[in-house]
């Protein structure tokens, strides 16, 4: 009897798991049609960066006569964005001037460090620049917790455990498991879910405290609006991301200025900073909310490393002024907007008179 109902009970086990092997396959195929909408497109696999794109290096008005050369750095706001060829089309009026852009979409400042080093021979610029997004770049630099913006970002390098930059870092390739549609549209979402509740149950403070490596989506509220209050300064939570980022860009102006080349820093920040209609939508109403406070932290940390440092956030809000239109991307109130090309203008020209009036190309 026993062994009758023991051979029923692996059929039934057999037969649950043969329907259930058929309905993975199934949602996997669904999944995969849709496959376009939660991908980056033209983002690869890097096993030192995390993620790169298909042309690691955008080169701007390069012939092969002398000129001098411009490095482009950052994330989505210099990822084949009009500001650098902007910059580099003007200084060609008085100087001879090519640029190389090697910004990537959700690249932290380590990432884009990384990847300067790597290319940095090859290239040999004599100015390099970032673009310095002080919405988020300070949550790239740090991951308890660490923010993400797709599954094509969930890994990325970050400092060791005394902040150090770590040579070498390799990322494990993702396995069978992770490229799937049903992991890259469900498990991933419903990760950021549970976090999400971690976070609201024990505070994103006690999260960075017992040093718990978890992502949140890139837009949680509790992961950025703690850096625009003054209460908040010196939480462990922000005072650690400011800490990693402070050491990845004094690492960075070290690298450059011991190759005897310059570096500069352009400071911008969330629309909510420029335009009132995002301001309105998401932070009117938040006690004691500063939005100029991450500038003035950047720039702090830029005057005590030596850095040249430009004010973008102002140079928008001035070019603000002149128009009757957001300066970000529309739909209104949206919090993800990248610059419109009166902000591309505005930056550039904002760049171009720096490095004139410093004659840092001469």
């Amino acid at each position: 009897m026993i062994k009758k109902y023991s051979k029923l009970i692996l059929i039934n086990l057999l037969i649950f798991l043969s329907f259930f092997i058929i309905g993975l396959a199934v949602l996997e195929f669904v999944s995969s049609i849709n496959k376009s909408k939660v991908q980056n497109p033209g983002l690869i696999f890097d096993d030192a960066l995390g993620w790169e794109t298909n042309s690691p290096i955008l080169p701007i008005n390069v012939s092969k006569d002398k000129a001098k050369k411009i490095a482009f750095i950052g994330d989505s706001f210099t990822h084949g964005k009009p500001w650098a060829s902007l910059t580099v089309k003007s200084l060609n009026n008085t100087i001879k001037t090519e640029g190389y852009s090697l910004g990537v979409s959700g690249y932290s400042t380590l990432q884009s460090f990384i990847k300067l080093k790597k290319y940095f021979e090859e290239i040999n610029p004599d100015l390099v620049i970032l673009l310095f997004y002080s919405w988020n770049d300070m949550r790239d630099n740090y991951n308890m917790p660490g923010i993400s913006y797709s599954p094509n970002t969930e890994l990325r390098p970050y400092l060791d455990e005394t902040n150090q930059v770590v040579d070498n870092f390799l990322i494990p390739k993702k396995n069978w498991f992770r490229d799937l549609e049903i992991y890259r549209k469900y498990v991933v979402l419903y990760k950021l879910k549970i976090n999400k509740l971690i976070t609201k149950i024990f505070g994103i403070d006690q999260i960075s405290a017992m040093g718990l490596k978890i992502n949140l989506n890139y837009t949680n509220e509790d992961s950025w609006i703690p850096f625009y209050l003054e209460e908040k300064e010196n939480s462990h939570y922000v005072k650690s991301s400011w800490k990693a980022t402070e050491s990845i860009l004094s690492n960075l102006n070290n690298f450059v200025k011991g190759n005897g080349k310059e570096l500069i820093i352009i400071g911008i920040d969330n629309a909510f900073t420029v335009d009132d209609d995002v301001k309105e939508a998401w932070v009117d109403g938040i006690e004691n909310f500063d939005i100029y406070k991450n500038i003035v932290q950047l720039k702090k940390i830029c005057k005590k490393n030596k850095i040249f440092f430009i004010d973008g956030l102002s140079k928008l809000k001035e070019k603000k002024k002149t128009m009757d239109k957001k300066i970000y991307n529309y739909p209104v109130g949206n919090l993800s907007g990248h610059l419109e090309i009166e902000g591309h203008q505005a930056i550039s020209e904002a760049v171009v008179e720096f490095i004139n009036e410093k004659k840092i190309l001469k």
